[in-house]
């Protein structure tokens, strides 16, 4: 199974724009009324502030999500989606054969949505990865986690006939 959000990746450059014009825009009316009134300075900053702090979370939580479950192993691709075509800044990759995935984890935040997958090292430890997966419809999450359960079944079946 084979699936990304990567219709995500149209929109976001224009909710940035739009979010970078609304602070230029609230930057520059706090400029023309600052001569104005110097008393109303919060009404002018208090946009400002909410428009940068969208812009960061915007930042933060939007990530292309990418799963490939074809062949032996388990490809996993976290990236961010501006730049991220000339810039690897934020790309974490995970791939490793089926059989040391050995559980996982779907966690739901309210806005931010995370999977977690624990692998079987060489060692026998797990090593815990996570993964954005917030703007992936819930027709893919239900997907994937099918796709998950049913690699988690066969891996212990397999680790219940070694012991």
């Amino acid at each position: 199974m084979r699936f990304n959000n990567s219709s995500l990746q149209k929109w976001v450059p224009i909710v940035y724009l739009f979010l970078f014009l609304g602070i230029l825009l609230s930057i520059l009316v706090y400029g023309v009324m600052r001569a104005e009134n110097a008393d109303d300075l919060f009404w002018y900053i208090l946009p400002t502030g909410i428009l940068l702090l969208l812009f960061l979370f915007i930042y933060k939580v939007v990530a292309y999500f990418e799963y490939d479950s074809d062949g032996l192993a388990l490809n996993f691709v976290n990236r961010g989606l501006m730049l991220s075509n000339f810039l690897n800044y934020r790309e974490k990759r995970a791939e490793f054969p089926r059989e040391k995935l050995s559980r996982f984890k779907m966690n739901d935040f309210g806005i931010y949505r995370q999977l977690t997958i624990y692998v079987k090292s060489h060692s026998g430890r797990e090593k815990k990865l996570k993964f954005n997966i917030t703007f992936l419809s819930a027709r893919k999450r239900r997907a994937l986690r099918q796709s998950l359960e049913k690699v988690v079944a066969h891996n212990k079946v397999l680790d219940g006939g070694r012991k």
